[in-house]
């Protein structure tokens, strides 16, 4: 028998509550080791949670047995596998890698504001940044040429003015990256549902000093139709959001990012 200390939701269950109470020989460890993962999970509906908090008694083809805490009856659980795409799997990084650890809790603030709020990505930010990369390039590109069609010194002041450009884009780079991007990570776009007016536009950025533990994760809300702009922001430990095993606990994250993101959001209809 083994008690279960946490809730895992990694299966769909189907529960029938059954007062029958099967006689099944002694499991595996192995074997119970997976029905702990298996039958014992929180799930919820219309954000309301139920949890089955028990020991698993048994499993046989399919079929688990949990009996509750609580004394109630015996608990039948069927259980079926799903396919867990990459997207779907638990983040997993290297908890003494500062820079990944990062990038980690940005991915999963985005996909609080993705799959929580259904909120379109914005790539015009990575789109300057490219075209600005693209210009640079091509004048790179163009001296090669010019110079394998004109060798040196014929095609000296072509490859002057396209060094000299090239390196002049490069501080451009720098400076749209500095000013412009700053420590953005993501743009989301609150569509308007009618199409009528224009979208409200999520700005998200995060800081995380090297050596340092503190993520600070700030939005910037601008409302599409009014033009208003408002800003809110917090600064946690990294260790709250990861556990031993350097795995982002994604349902400790979601409720303060969700609760930032209200926060704003909910100033626009209480004016």
């Amino acid at each position: 028998m083994m008690k279960h200390s946490s809730v895992i939701g990694l299966v769909v269950a189907m529960v029938v509550i059954s007062c029958a109470r099967p006689g099944i020989a002694k499991l595996s460890e192995a074997t119970e080791d997976l029905l702990l993962r298996l039958l014992t999970r929180e799930f919820a509906e219309d954000d309301t949670k139920y949890e089955l908090l028990g020991t698993v008694k048994s499993f046989q083809k399919g079929y688990g047995y949990i009996t509750p805490d609580d004394g109630t009856s015996d608990v039948l659980v069927q259980y079926k596998m799903t396919s867990i795409s990459d997207a779907d799997k638990p983040l997993k990084v290297d908890k003494w890698d500062g820079v990944a650890v990062k990038n980690a809790m940005d991915d999963s603030v985005k996909k609080v504001f993705t799959d929580r709020y259904g909120y379109v990505e914005s790539h015009t930010l990575m789109d300057g940044r490219l075209i600005i990369c693209t210009i640079a390039v091509a004048f790179a590109g163009f001296a090669l040429i010019w110079d394998y069609l004109n060798p040196f010194p014929q095609s000296r002041p072509v490859l002057i003015t396209c060094v000299l450009t090239y390196f002049f884009m490069m501080g451009v780079l720098t400076l749209y990256t500095t000013y412009r991007e700053k420590l953005v990570f993501m743009l989301a776009l609150d569509k308007d549902k009618s199409g009528v007016d224009p979208d409200n536009v999520w700005q998200i950025s995060s800081l995380m000093k090297k050596y340092d533990d503190m993520y600070t994760l700030t939005l910037e809300y601008k409302d599409g139709s009014g033009g208003a702009c408002r800003t809110g922001s917090w600064t946690k430990s990294v260790s709250c959001f990861i556990d031993e095993d350097g795995e982002i606990l994604q349902a400790k994250l979601d409720p303060v990012v969700r609760q930032l993101h209200d926060s704003l959001k909910s100033e626009k209809k209480e004016k």
